[in-house]
Parts: structure tokens; C-alpha cells; sequence
């Protein structure tokens, strides 16, 4: 079963991604705890520390190591290592003694196949282990800045032949081998090395803005000796230099640093060990001994330590149709069936199905899912079989639909508490997503005590010093006293009372504060529209939204004040942050500097007038990279503001300068950009996506407190028992949930996902062929396990009375007589759930809601029954809110495309005339 990508995969992201903060606690990356017998893989084995003599038993766990699919995260447990220095450092790269830990080609991989951006042989070469390529390196000099004696008649040749000697190069799938130098030349600004075979730069797929994409950890190791992380896998798709398929194997390989054992005329500090505190100890070093970090994952004492575990991944399906001489079936649609398609697909590719054709599923939203099912294209229909939440209406032939996959929405977060260890639990009521989809979160606080004395600063005041910059602030006008995140929202503190917000001072942690993230999402996915549906469902949320502020005094943000469900995907919010005066000189200093006004905004600000709001939002095109924005450690918000030199065509060069430190040969451009990934230990990121897509990448989901009051996340069996307050349509036989109904152990964000297909107008062979498929969903595919050809993890199995209405619906389908099936008369649980699902579990400790505690009455929003229906009449007009937009909305997405479009061309060209235009109005 192929998988393609669509061109209409749209999706939701709610992301809060926040600046770094120096001294920000990394040691504890707890992953989810594995029983002993879910290891995948397990050594254990002494490990010897060469630099003192100290033998230490270690051994490494890791949860799944075959069937993989790309970018899945596994389970590591690590046990028995040397304890960390250095371990509140602000990034991992700082960290004494850590483990390494590293993807590699290869199941016996070398360091020349293993993807690691610290690849200079220097410190490495004064181990006495060390062979004699880095041993020769070492010897030229005491100090890596000293100057190299590197033969060459300019100076570009000598940095080459430094480069080729001193760093060990990284030899991709296709052979090219990388030195990973950053250098350029000093000659044309070029790469100093670019042969076919030999490059002085890194591969191209691992690098963005100067950011590392590789998932490469120095982690970080507890007083105990052990910690339990997750690690991201990626196959060719992703990372080709890499280059790992189902046919070329790969490996996790681990290393552990310890002290090296130094030749005699080493620098002192090559046997000095650690520089930072102790495990445990407090405060940290930015100036570690780097003897004792990951720079010396080469050096052969510590290599020789090294642990490796074999991997086998998953064929690839972007590849496998290709390759695949069986006829194909297509389908299109809904992500909800996203996961499972990749396991059931890999079975169909692999032949663990065996079949006469090859199904491609693409990804695409529901309504455009549905529009394309019931358009001709010429003669034929563009979609004969579609995935959907809702049912195909309007169609001029007849339709079935089978039930396939049971799951739901989800929200996923990264997030590290004030001690930096992973959280793992969050709960989350709709009023405080409807909180975060408002944009209505405090972008620029300022507190009172400053505000005291200080004007708002518009624009218009004169100012030219310093002492008149100190006597304004610039602030969101309607937000100003609202929270500045989520979690300095008391509403957040009180539904999640064990998680660790606040330092040893008491003050909310530096990287939980900065607020990175109003939503971004889309109309045409019926995965949002039901987190929507299950936010304006809720009372309390549904008064918030009307404008009654929460009993912390929090407030709705004005342009979203009174909206319903099918309003909230849009950014509303126009206000745009007022630049801060420049200072005479400003574009004299590489900073551009201006006067400090409390809050005021950048270049960027000044040249583009976007609104502040809209540079925070995240957006991604579909649930699946809403999930792996997580993996990325940040979103797509452009919060930053950066500058680059661009030349100037010599026919537009003034032929003076135009004001002092003007350069008429080059021109300064400014670009609003994303900030770098989050450091491990300052992650706080939060995504709307699947249950599966979170499970596929083990990615924690929250607990969305249902209509009871209950907190209850995705776990197995909550999806079913949601069920029993679905609403069945009578035509169709789709089902809803009705939020103000989901009670108990169930899952709040529950859905169901069903094929439809036309029940006339198919060939005999090609009916059989989607039958046989729906059949297969619904039988051999809803069975859970870990083969290919099992239901994969984020979903709940079907219960009886959906598995016969499926097969009921692919005999229709395969009858090809115009048949509509009849919806089971009992509903969607019928006779009962599945026999082999495990009850919905039960809220655990530490949830902030007890199993018995339900929302406030007096904060619950409607002030009588007869305000209650009509808010529940607000919320459920949205189909025909649809209907009389949709045209209009998907003509202003169109244009928004071509505008995007145009955005990143002009983005991506420093020599764009407008480019140039924009930058020309900096050397008015």
C-alpha cells in the first residue's frame, strides 16, 4: 500500500516554542518507563574508563528495533554509565561525561558512517590509542587556535589542507565523503573543497539556518548512572546522506566519554577531567574541558566502548509503487487512517499481504476529500474511493461507507519542567485550548510596577535618547493583563499541580515564560473542525468565548470575541507591534541598533507590518508534520528578525555614500526568521494531531477533560467507549461523538474514519479489489500487534457491529448493484466493544482532576437553560456554514497560496528586485 503525499495536506499545529535560557536544567529526559520484557534489545557489558583504570558495568536497553518507519522515536534506557558534570548547562554539546548517542550506517558502522557534526580529530589524536591520521594532527600543535603549519601558496589552500587532515570525514550513502568544516573561502566566499567526492561542507539534509537536523544527543548521565530518553530514527526519505532502507541496515551506536589516557606531551588539561560541578551539583560552566565532551566520541579509548544495536526498518512507501508491478488502487483522504496505512501498507508492499494489487493511499483533507469524490474529471470521477469522518452528500452515485479506523485528535507536547526532565502528563480543558486557538495569551507583558510612570509608545513621540526611550512601553492593547503563556495561566497550574513549573526561587521557569505560539490551522480538515466542535460544546468555554472572562480575570481576545466552531482556524488578530526608534547610527552596527522601549518591536516590524500574533503562529500542512514539529524541537513562527548583506548591481550603485558607514556596493536585506530548535531540558511545545501519529513517533498526549469533568487521555479501549455518545446518521451510518454527552473513561477527541466507495459504476475487477481491501481493514487490520499487517498503536479496534457494517458495505461495493447499506440498527456498539480491548482506564495520581471531581458549577459559563441552547444552536449551524462559504474560502486559500508562494520565492532570492527594493528603503 503506497503512501502519498497530497498536495492538499492540511493540518493543525499549536506550538509554544520558546527562546533558550542559559543554565536551564537538561539531566532528566525521562522517557515513558518499558517493562522489562518490552526490550527490544539489551547488552550489558564492562566498560572501561582508560584514562583512571575504573571498569564499570553498563548496559543499554532499546524498546523496538525492527519494523521501523521514519523519524519514529524509540525508548533508550541507559544503565550503569559514568555520572554527567556539567549537567545544568544550557546545551548538551557543554556536558562532561555524557553519553553519545548516534544513528550510523551500517551494522558494524565506523566513525566514518556515523552522523555526528563534531568530527575534528584534534582532541582525539592525544590518546595514546589514537591511530596515526589523528595522532599526526595533534602533534602539529598544543592548541587547536594556534595557527596550523599547513603547506599551501595562499591561504585557501592551507585552510584545505588543514580541513583534509583534521577532520574525519563522513562518508554518505552515495560515497561523497563530508568534512563538515563551516569554513568558506576567503577568495570568492565559496566552499573552500567541492569535488565530486570530497566536500569541506556538511550534507544538505542535515542543516537549516545553522541549526542542527540530525538527532544526534550527548545525553546527559544522573548521579545513579543511568537515563531513559527517547531517540529519533530517519530513513533515506529524511535523511538520505544517511541513507538507511529496509535493504541497507543502519544502527544506534553508543558512546560513552571518560577521561582518555594522554600521551606524554599532551596539554595539561587532556588529563585534568571536568571543569564543571558535580552530578547533582548546581550552577554550571560555559568553558568545559572538552577532553571530557563530545568532541572526543572519536578518540579510540571511548569508541572501543562503544555499544551498537541493529536496526531494520519498514520499507519505504513513497518508493514502493514505484518499484511494485501490481496494479494500483488509489485512495484518498483523511490522516485520522494516516498510521495505520503506513503499517498495512508495508504489509501489501512486503507481500506480508498478499494481493493482486497494491493500494496508494494519499494524504488530503476530508472536504476536499469529499469534493473530489463527487467531481468528474472528463469522463471519470476523480476519487472512486475516499477516506472521511463525515458522509459524501451530494453524490451522483450511490455510496457505502465502512468503518476502518477507530482513533481521534490529539494534542501532543515536548514539554520540560523548571528541573528539565520530561514531562509526561498534562491535562487540558476546552477553555484553555479555546485560550490558545484565540491568540489570546499575552505576547509582550509588562508588569504593573513598570508600567508606572510609562506611556504607550505609538510610534509619534519624538525620541532621542536614551532617558525618553525609558519613559514608554510597547503592549498588546486588549491582551495586556491577560497570562503571558499557557503555563502562567493559574487555570493551567491548577489542572496540573505535579508538574514542575517553577525554580528553586519559585518563579516560573525562564523557558516556560516566553510565549512563541497563537494556532494556526485549517478549515478543510475535519480532524480541527472536531477539536472545535469539542472546545464550543463546553459551557465554560463556550461563556469564555462570549466574552465573560474566567474567575482569574482572563479575557478572550476581541477579534475572536462571540465565535463559533467553524470560526476559530483563522488568525484574527491585527495588531502589529510598534518598531522601536532607531537610534542615528543604526545601520552602522550589525545589530541595527535602536532605543530600548520596554516590548518595542524590530526591523522586521517596521519594514513588513505584520501582525506580532501572526509572526508567533505555527503552521504546518498536515497532522503528520504537525507531530514531527515536535521532533524538530520548534515550529514555523518567525519571531526573529535577520539581516544579510546582498551586492548590489553595479548599474543601481549610488556613486556616494548616502549617510555615514553607507556602502554602495552592497545592501542590507532583513527577513523575519524562525528561532533556533528548543535545547533538550527547554522544550514547550504543544501540537494538535492524531492519537496515532503521537503513538507512531511516542510523542505523550494530553488528557483532555471530557463533558463529566474527567481527564482521560487516548489510551486503550477510551476510544470505544466514546462510542456511547456517538450519533449515528441514519443515511449514511457515520457517526459523530456528542461532546456534551462523553462521560466517564472516554476520550473526548474520539473518531472514526471510514472508506467510502461508490456502489455502481466501478468495473467488476477494480470493485473487487477496493472490497477486498475495506474486508482487510476491518477483519485481519483492526487485530493489535506489531507485525505489518496489525492494527498499529493510537487505535482502538473496531467493535463487532463496525466490522459488520463494513463487510456489509464492501459486499455493496463489490455487488456493484447501487445498494446503499442500511446503518446497524443497535448503533455503533451494538452488541458490545471488542473482546480483546481492555477497559477504558481510569484517571491515574498526579492528574490534578480526581476520577470524582467535575467542573465548577460556578464557573461553567451559561447563566440558564434557555443561554445553553443557544449556544448549542451557534455550535451546531457549522455544515451550513461550510456550505455557504466554502466556495468564497477556498478562492481566498488560493490567493493566500499564490501570495506564500510569491513570499518564499522573494525570501529565498537575495537578488529579488523587490528584495532589493525593500532593503533600498533602509539606505533612504
Amino acid at each position: 500500500m503506497g503512501r502519498r503525499n497530497g498536495p492538499a495536506r492540511l493540518g493543525l499545529v499549536l506550538l509554544l516554542a520558546v527562546a533558550p535560557v542559559a543554565g536551564a536544567a537538561v539531566l532528566p529526559d525521562a522517557a515513558p518507563a518499558h517493562a522489562q520484557a518490552d526490550w527490544a534489545f539489551e547488552q550489558s557489558k564492562d566498560i572501561t574508563n582508560q584514562g583512571t583504570g575504573e571498569v564499570l558495568p553498563a548496559t543499554v536497553r532499546v524498546n523496538r528495533i525492527a519494523d521501523l518507519f521514519d523519524r519514529q522515536q524509540v525508548a533508550i534506557e541507559l544503565e550503569g554509565f559514568k555520572a554527567s558534570h556539567n549537567t545544568n548547562a544550557s546545551q548538551e554539546v557543554l556536558i562532561e561525561y555524557p553519553v553519545v548517542v548516534m544513528q550510523c550506517r551500517g551494522t558494524e558502522p565506523t566513525r566514518e558512517t556515523c552522523l555526528n557534526r563534531y568530527r575534528g580529530r584534534w582532541y582525539s589524536g592525544f590518546d595514546t590509542a589514537a591511530p596515526p591520521e589523528q595522532r599526526a594532527v595533534s602533534d602539529l600543535q598544543s592548541r587547536p587556535t594556534e595557527p596550523r603549519p599547513y603547506p599551501g601558496d595562499t591561504q585557501d589552500e592551507q585552510v584545505r589542507n588543514m580541513i583534509r587532515a583534521e577532520q574525519e570525514p563522513f562518508v554518505a550513502a552515495d560515497g561523497v565523503r563530508y568534512l563538515w568544516s563551516g569554513r568558506e573561502s576567503t577568495e570568492d566566499g565559496g566552499p573552500l573543497i567541492n569535488t565530486p567526492t570530497l566536500k569541506s561542507f556538511a550534507p544538505t539534509d542535515v542543516t537549516w539556518t545553522g541549526a542542527s537536523r540530525i538527532a544526534t544527543r550527548s545525553v546527559p548521565i544522573r548521579p545513579d548512572g543511568g537515563n531513559e530518553f527517547l531517540f529519533e530514527l530517519r530513513q533515506q526519505a529524511s535523511q538520505p546522506s544517511l541513507g538507511c532502507t529496509d535493504t541497507v541496515a543502519c544502527s544506534i551506536v553508543v558512546v560513552p566519554i571518560m577521561d582518555l589516557p594522554c600521551v606524554e606531551d599532551a596539554r595539561d588539561d587532556c588529563s585534568e577531567g571536568p571543569s564543571g560541578p558535580e552530578p547533582g551539583g548546581p550552577n554550571f560552566t560555559n568553558n568545559p574541558n572538552e577532553f571530557v565532551g563530545i568532541h572526543t566520541w572519536l578518540a579510540e579509548s571511548n569508541w572501543g566502548n562503544r555499544f551498537v544495536v541493529p536496526l531494520s526498518f519498514a520499507p519505504d512507501l513513497r518508493a514502493c509503487d514505484v518499484r511494485d508491478s501490481r496494479p494500483t488502487i488509489p485512495a484518498y483522504g483523511s490522516e485520522l487512517i494516516d498510521v495505520a496505512q503506513q503499517r498495512w501498507g508495508a504489509a501489501y508492499c512486503t507481500g506480508a499481504r498478499r494481493s493482486d494489487y497494491l493500494p496508494v493511499y494519499t494524504q488530503g483533507g476530508e472536504y476536499e476529500a469529499r469534493r473530489q469524490f463527487t467531481t468528474r474529471l472528463g469522463s471519470e470521477y476523480q476519487q472512486n474511493a475516499i477516506y472521511t469522518t463525515q458522509p459524501v452528500t451530494g453524490s451522483p452515485r450511490p455510496v457505502a461507507h465502512a468503518p476502518s479506523a477507530l482513533t481521534g485528535f490529539a494534542v501532543a507536547f515536548t514539554v520540560d519542567g523548571a528541573d528539565g526532565r520530561q514531562v509526561q502528563r498534562l491535562t487540558l480543558s476546552p477553555r484553555l485550548l479555546a485560550k490558545l486557538l484565540t491568540q489570546s495569551y499575552n505576547p509582550t507583558v509588562i508588569p504593573p510596577r513598570d508600567r508606572e510612570g510609562r506611556q504607550p509608545y505609538t510610534g509619534e513621540q519624538e525620541i532621542t535618547d536614551d532617558a525618553d526611550a525609558r519613559a514608554y512601553y510597547v503592549a498588546h492593547p486588549y491582551l495586556l493583563d491577560n497570562p503571558r503563556g499557557l503555563f502562567a495561566d493559574p487555570e493551567f497550574a491548577e489542572l496540573n499541580p505535579d508538574v514542575a513549573l517553577t525554580d528553586e526561587n519559585g518563579a516560573l521557569a525562564g523557558h516556560l515564560m516566553n510565549l512563541r505560539n497563537p494556532v494556526i490551522f485549517t478549515e478543510e480538515s475535519d480532524i480541527v473542525l472536531e477539536l472545535f466542535r469539542y472546545i464550543t460544546s463546553d459551557p465554560a468555554a463556550r461563556a469564555w468565548l462570549d466574552g465573560r472572562p474566567d474567575r482569574w480575570g482572563m479575557r478572550v481576545n476581541p477579534a475572536w470575541r462571540g465565535t463559533a466552531a467553524t470560526q476559530l482556524y483563522t488568525l484574527l488578530d491585527t495588531w502589529v507591534r510598534t518598531p522601536a526608534p532607531r537610534k542615528p547610527n543604526w545601520l552602522e552596527t550589525a545589530d541595527h541598533n535602536r532605543y530600548f522601549v520596554y516590548g518595542g518591536g524590530d526591523t522586521c516590524d517596521e519594514f513588513f507590518a505584520t501582525p506580532y500574533l501572526t509572526r508567533l503562529a505555527n503552521i504546518t500542512d498536515s497532522a503528520e508534520s504537525s507531530a514531527t514539529s515536535l521532533l524538530d524541537r520548534r515550529g514555523s513562527a518567525t519571531p526573529a528578525c535577520a539581516s544579510d548583506s546582498v551586492p548590489i548591481p553595479e548599474d543601481e550603485q549610488a556613486d556616494e555614500p548616502q549617510f555615514p558607514g553607507d556602502n554602495v556596493t552592497r545592501d542590507v536585506v532583513f527577513e523575519e526568521v524562525e528561532n533556533n530548535p528548543d535545547e533538550y531540558g527547554q522544550r514547550a511545545l504543544l501540537a494538535i494531531t492524531t492519537v496515532a501519529h503521537a503513538a507512531l513517533y511516542e510523542l505523550p498526549t494530553a488528557r483532555l477533560v471530557n463533558s463529566a469533568g474527567r481527564p482521560v487521555a487516548p489510551t486503550p479501549g477510551t476510544m470505544v467507549a466514546a462510542l456511547n455518545a456517538a450519533v449515528q446518521d441514519p443515511t449514511s451510518g457515520t457517526v459523530r461523538v456528542d461532546h456534551r454527552r462523553v462521560a466517564g473513561g472516554a476520550y473526548p477527541g474520539t473518531m472514526v474514519a471510514y472508506t467510502a466507495a461508490p456502489t455502481s459504476g466501478l468495473d467488476r475487477t477494480t470493485a473487487a479489489r477496493y472490497a477486498d481491501l475495506i474486508e482487510f481493514m476491518a477483519t485481519d487490520g483492526q487485530t493489535p500487534g506489531d507485525t505489518l499487517a496489525d492494527l498499529p498503536p493510537g487505535y482502538d479496534p473496531l467493535p463487532p457491529a463496525m466490522v459488520r457494517q463494513a463487510l456489509d458495505a464492501a459486499a455493496a461495493v463489490r455487488e456493484q448493484q447501487g445498494r446503499v447499506p442500511v446503518p446497524p440498527a443497535g448503533g455503533p456498539l451494538g452488541d458490545g466493544p471488542p473482546d480483546a480491548l481492555p477497559a477504558a482506564q481510569e484517571p491515574g495520581p498526579g492528574s490534578g482532576v480526581p476520577p470524582e471531581t467535575t467542573t465548577s458549577p460556578q464557573d461553567t459559563g451559561p447563566e440558564s437553560a434557555e443561554e445553553e441552547v443557544a449556544q448549542v444552536a451557534r455550535t451546531e449551524g457549522e455544515e451550513s456554514w461550510l456550505a455557504r462559504w466554502a466556495i468564497p474560502l477556498l478562492i481566498g486559500f488560493g490567493l493566500l497560496a499564490a501570495l506564500v508562494a510569491f513570499g518564499t520565492q522573494v525570501a529565498s532570492r537575495p537578488d529579488h528586485p523587490l528584495r532589493r527594493a525593500l532593503a533600498g528603503l533602509v539606505r533612504r
